[in-house]
């Protein structure tokens, strides 16, 4: 089992618009993708602007084949367009960590 999580830093004052949009974001994705289970959490404690997109598949070949075709489609590329024109995230701020369950 992989899990995917995908972390984000809104800018200052940007976190509504930025939970917005990643819910958006996440609700095309698990329509368009079937089988696709993304989650939207954000912290408790720790960076009060950071908000996180968690996923988990099979394994890494099906990780792999899921961010080739989103990566390929239209309609999230102009999701992913819109967040970029309305400044909501730090480009630095981005990160996508992948995890293997152990137990």
């Amino acid at each position: 089992m992989i899990t995917s999580v995908v972390s984000i830093t809104c800018h200052d004052g940007k976190l509504g618009e930025g939970i917005g949009w990643a819910l958006k974001v996440t609700s095309y994705l698990n329509k368009q993708f079937p089988g696709t289970e993304m989650e939207v959490v954000r912290n408790v404690g720790g960076p009060f602007y950071e908000i996180h997109l968690v996923s988990r598949f099979e394994s890494l070949a099906v990780y792999d084949d899921l961010k080739k075709r989103s990566e390929a489609d239209d309609g999230y590329q102009k999701l992913v367009n819109e967040a970029r024109d309305q400044g909501l995230f730090i480009g630095s701020g981005i990160t996508e960590r992948l995890y293997e369950r152990v137990s």
